[in-house]
């Protein structure tokens, strides 16, 4: 029928379209680095062995990391600016295909010298008082930690912020306050 034909036709040029895509998919892959954007947890933790088993299968790929923190990371997402970003917590909007790879819990972390050292709990009203080191508003270990105690109705206000985690746990060390980290 004359619709069978024009529906063939078109049928035709698509069929085409991708078989040129699928043949340019490789030099496409040759030209274009793939743009990954990491939190500075899963950077810590899992990325270096991701990527080290990723460029083992694919040696002719070009990856190029960011890492920053997960607003920063997701704010690059939303320009594309990276292909694909790596964030742990809460990623707002529907606009992304959002996939569960790992979870790490988070611990209270003191001096052996703070009163606190050896305590297997800790009551969220005595947490409200102390001297919190955290890191910076916007990183998903401050957002997790945040929106926890918020469902309790409670706010810190921290005396140390720091985009290093390492920084936080030397002040801890010497008994400035106390911070959480992911294990």
């Amino acid at each position: 029928t004359p619709s069978g034909r024009l529906f063939l036709e078109k049928a035709n040029h698509i069929l085409e379209l991708f078989d040129d895509l699928a043949n340019k998919a490789g030099e496409m892959a040759d030209n274009a680095p793939v743009r990954i954007g990491s939190t500075i947890t899963i950077a810590n933790v899992w990325l270096p062995k991701i990527m080290e088993n990723f460029q083992k299968s694919h040696e002719q790929a070009v990856v190029k990391v960011e890492v920053g923190s997960a607003e920063n990371t997701e704010k690059k997402l939303r320009n594309n600016e990276i292909d694909l970003a790596l964030i742990e917590g809460v990623i707002s909007g529907n606009q992304y295909k959002k996939i569960v790879f790992s979870s790490y819990e988070m611990v209270l972390i003191c001096s052996p010298s703070h009163r606190w050292a050896g305590k297997k709990e800790i009551g969220l009203e005595d947490m409200a008082q102390e001297n919190f080191l955290l890191r910076e508003k916007g990183s998903s270990i401050r957002s997790s930690f945040d929106s926890a105690l918020l469902l309790h109705n409670i706010i810190i206000d921290p005396i140390w912020v720091s985009v290093n985690s390492q920084a936080l746990i030397q002040a801890v060390c010497h008994n400035l306050g106390v911070s959480i980290m992911p294990v």
